[in-house]
């Protein structure tokens, strides 16, 4: 699929995932789905499928977990905003690897220190 941009903020997720065929979107920069009632932990596989990935918009959701290490591998991140969930664990070091990155908010979660 050629579809660069998905916003669906604001809208219920049954039963509360990013579905798994979204992996296909490797075409894929933004995804937002701010406020849609997502659940359980980040889908890395679905994520990592989305290579060129340069936006991630899930604040406001009821993700838990950790951040997965391997979604460092999606290098061209600028935006990555998770606040206002509820991810504990430390912040992944190899997050560093993102030389684009330009807003970074993980803010009302639950995270330690290293």
């Amino acid at each position: 699929s050629a579809l660069k941009l998905l916003s669906l903020s604001y809208n219920p997720f049954e039963p509360g995932n990013i579905p798994d065929a979204w992996k296909n979107l490797a075409q894929m920069t933004s995804l937002r789905l701010d406020k849609c009632l997502l659940a359980g932990t980040l889908p890395e596989s679905t994520l990592l499928g989305m290579s060129n990935l340069a936006e991630l918009w899930l604040s406001s959701n009821t993700l838990t977990g950790t951040l997965p290490i391997g979604l460092s591998a999606l290098t061209k991140m600028k935006w990555f905003l998770l606040p206002a969930n509820n991810i504990t664990g430390p912040l992944p070091k190899e997050y560093s690897l993102w030389s684009d990155l330009r807003l970074f908010n993980l803010q009302y979660n639950r995270l330690t220190s290293t």
